[in-house]
């Protein structure tokens, strides 16, 4: 069997496969406003149809492909529809319940597997090595998220503390006691 992947690898492909989804998302945006709920909803079921049968009729997604990797069975054959739809349906959804440790699972299994891979009986592996700048940008966008993940943190709190609407309230009342003088 191929090279099993790690956990940056292949978060940098599921942060690629995000960013071409949110493309695809984004006219449902413009269409349905502020109906955030119905947009996640819609979105999340999108992307779990994309990745089950991109999955299960090429073992891959396009995230995936960039980076060389495919999702095999344990003994290194097409994953198959079946065990595509568990994998990303089922598998993902209690990957994600406790603080999407199923995920970070693959840091310590000895098999580099998540828990929606021991769900499915299935492996990442890498089946072609991929060169300095694609291993450069898996790192890069795996290692960027949780800074980005810190500053808006940090944003949200500086804008929490500052309260910009309050501060546009008060100069317009101090506009209109100097208009009345």
């Amino acid at each position: 069997m191929e090279n099993k992947a790690g956990f940056v690898i292949r978060g940098a492909a599921y942060l690629v496969d995000i960013f071409l989804a949110t493309l695809l998302v984004s006219p449902l945006i413009v269409l349905l406003g502020n109906n955030r709920g119905e947009i996640d909803m819609i979105a999340g079921l999108m992307f779990m149809v994309y990745s089950s049968l991109a999955t299960g009729m090429y073992g891959m997604t396009l995230g995936k492909r960039f980076f060389h990797l495919r999702v095999v069975t344990e003994d290194g054959t097409k994953v198959g529809m079946g065990k595509a739809f568990l994998r990303e349906t089922l598998g993902k959804i209690l990957s994600t319940l406790v603080f999407s440790l199923g995920y970070f699972w693959i840091i310590w299994d000895k098999n580099k597997q998540g828990w929606h891979d021991k769900i499915a009986k299935t492996f990442v592996v890498q089946y072609e090595a991929i060169g300095g700048g694609r291993k450069f940008l898996a790192y890069l966008l795996v290692c960027s998220l949780p800074i980005v993940v810190v500053l808006g943190i940090v944003a949200t709190i500086l804008l929490i503390a500052i309260n910009p609407l309050g501060q546009l309230q008060k100069a317009q009342e101090a506009a209109k006691t100097y208009e009345t003088r």
